[in-house]
């Protein structure tokens, strides 16, 4: 209803005034209470100066995002504001909450004045300490400022924080942006400023410099030229708004067409780790380790050149490349890496690193044998379980085409390695410079509406899992939805049930368990059910092999059905739901590993799988000797 009362047509048809040009008042009342009658306070039509005759002086509400027109973006803003204010102040005291009162918030809200409800014992909001008032030492402080990507709700990456000085080149960055605020300390509201001007005042977190519904971030259109971003927080101090400590972050923006600004920047050289420890697997006193300085950036320009040297032999050239591989001799090793720019002059950054390899660790303690349950008891550590009628697919590794089998498996760089368990098994990479790892699926062409598919998996010792993931599972996208934030919906086929990771508990375990997309899942990114919620079996301790076995039935109805999970051996999982609303089946298993969201893994490491048996019953731990 709000919008409706404000707008009065597209952004061409708007004569809009600036705010000085709003009247000063003569004979009205002093309705904001802050001693003086001026362009705070609202007028009834017949004072005068009322430009669009909605029977108020000067303009509704202004250009609050900043993008030269007034739009039905502004009065979402605004009504934003307004569904905070909750109408609930008599601002012009005749003794009732009207819409006279509406008109008269709408004014401070155009004119940048208090636009968040005030605490009851927070006094007159519109009033601001003197200038001279020192901030309270005790109060909230503004710690840094991130600029974001009003599209996506996410830092902008490489400015967060903004550093002062920044040179930031528009056209390189998202077109629609926005600046946060990072408060320590409680604040009623951050007061923004651009070049001195006052631009906006949050009285929520996030705190944007361009405001947000409940962090959907608005855009901010930011000028060319050099910026003044100051940010300050205040807090309740005896009834009155005290300063608290702020920041201001000078930075200049640009656009490509522009001559380039001052110096030339130097690029910066990025190798991961300052320390990284690898282990020789295979025990043969080598191992071979990739050295990877694709996160070497360049702030003006493009990386030309990758040199790497050897500090520990005097700082012999080891070769150029984005990434090297070299060999190297269990003991410790020290490197640099040199990045060159495609500037003129070209400029140059280095980095120094150093990479530790340990001697063959002891084994992981032997996957546990078959329990008896699942017809894996009958084939002792697997040998000859691919001939089973009952089995769609045995892979465990072993061959040098094993990626036939599957589709999408030329993606990531998946190694075949020696285990001394299961002899080989995959290598699946988790590098810093991504959030994937694994991506390949096997479909099924027959529609079933049961499968089993058990697993082998192990973390690298030391495994740093800071985010959630997914792991292998079944799904059933048909490409259409059930992933990354598409909701099955009204008439869908679509659901998924991948395998969920958590986030890493004290002690370094991985909780595990079924991330699931249906008709009942609770939000738009579906469900994250851990396996033994009451229970402690489903964190997974690094270093040490799992069997992980998951299973889809879809009922007779064709719409609903079951998601079941086992480690072990043990049951660990299992849930009825309403997977689709239109009839589906199982369509593939999507041996999947993904970090996030969007954070990149948080250091250079494996997870390593063997044994996958896809089946039509239960499958079961493998049976007999541990050791193939």
């Amino acid at each position: 209803m709000l919008i409706g009362l404000l707008m009065t047509g597209g952004c061409e048809s708007n004569d809009v005034a600036p705010d000085e040009e709003l009247p000063l008042l003569s004979d009205t009342q002093d309705y904001d209470g802050d001693g003086v009658v001026d362009r705070r306070d609202a007028c009834p039509a017949e004072q005068g100066g009322d430009q669009d005759g909605d029977g108020m002086c000067g303009t509704v509400y202004g250009d609050l995002d900043g993008s030269g027109c007034v739009d039905e973006l502004d009065g979402l803003i605004l009504e934003n504001a307004m569904d905070r204010y909750e109408r609930r102040a008599d601002l012009n005291s005749d003794g009732t909450v009207d819409i006279e009162d509406l008109k008269i918030f709408q004014v401070l809200v155009a004119i940048g004045a208090c636009v968040d409800p005030c605490p009851e014992d927070a006094g007159d909001c519109d009033s601001e300490l003197p200038p001279d008032t020192p901030p309270s030492p005790s109060g909230p402080r503004v710690t840094s400022l991130t600029l974001i990507n009003a599209d996506n709700d996410q830092p902008v990456s490489g400015h967060d924080p903004l550093v002062p000085g920044a040179v930031l080149n528009l056209s390189a960055l998202p077109a629609r942006l926005n600046v946060r605020a990072n408060v320590d300390g409680a604040a009623s509201r951050v007061s923004f400023k651009v070049n001195g001007d006052h631009v906006r005042n949050e009285s929520k977190s996030p705190y944007a410099l361009a405001g947000d519904r409940d962090g959907d971030y608005f855009p901010w259109v930011a000028p060319v030229g050099n910026l003044a971003l100051e940010a300050i927080p205040y807090s309740i101090d005896d009834g009155s708004q005290r300063p608290g400590v702020g920041l201001t972050v000078d930075i200049k923006t640009v656009e490509s067409t522009e001559e380039e600004p001052g110096q030339p920047q130097p690029p910066v050289a990025d190798a991961g780790a300052t320390l990284t420890q690898v282990a020789d697997l295979d025990d043969d006193g080598l191992e071979v380790v990739t050295l990877d300085g694709s996160a070497s950036v360049d702030p003006d320009g493009q990386i030309l050149r990758w040199e790497w040297f050897d500090r520990t032999n005097g700082d012999a050239s080891l070769g150029q490349g984005e990434r090297i591989d070299v060999s190297l001799a269990v003991g410790s090793h020290a490197f640099t890496l040199t990045v060159s720019d495609d500037g003129e002059p070209s400029l140059s950054a280095s980095t120094d690193f150093t990479v530790v390899v340990d001697s063959a660790p002891s084994p992981p303690p032997p996957p546990p044998p078959g329990s008896g349950q699942g017809f894996a008891g009958n084939y002792p550590s697997d040998a000859g379980i691919g001939g089973d009628p009952r089995v769609i697919l045995f892979e465990d590794f072993a061959q040098g085409d094993w990626r036939n089998k599957w589709r999408g498996a030329d993606k990531y760089d998946l190694v075949q390695v020696a285990d001394p368990y299961f002899g080989t098994v995959l290598r699946a990479p988790c590098r810093t410079n991504s959030n994937g790892g694994m991506d390949f699926y096997k479909r099924f062409d027959d529609e079933p509406s049961e499968m089993y598919a058990r697993f082998y998996a192990m973390f690298e010792p030391g495994f740093d899992m800071s985010d959630v993931g997914k792991f292998p599972g079944f799904s059933s996208t048909f490409d259409e939805c059930g992933w990354g934030g598409r909701t099955p919906g009204s008439g869908d086929r679509c659901w998924s049930a991948r395998g969920d990771l958590g986030r890493e508990d004290s002690e370094g375990r991985v909780p595990v368990g079924t991330y699931l997309y249906s008709q009942d899942q609770a939000t738009t990114w579906g469900d994250h059910d851990h396996w033994d919620e009451n229970g402690d079996s489903h964190r997974l301790e690094p270093g040490r092999w799992y069997c992980l076995e998951t299973h889809v039935k879809v009922d007779t109805d064709r719409r609903h059905g079951w998601v079941e999970g086992w480690i072990d051996g043990e049951l660990a999982y299992s849930r009825y739901v309403q997977l689709s609303d239109a009839p589906t089946y199982v369509e593939k298993f999507w041996m999947n590993l993904y970090h996030g969201g969007v954070r990149m893994w948080p250091r250079n490491q494996h997870v390593f799988f063997a044994n996958v048996v896809i089946a039509t019953e239960r499958i079961g731990p493998r049976a007999g000797s541990a050791t193939p």
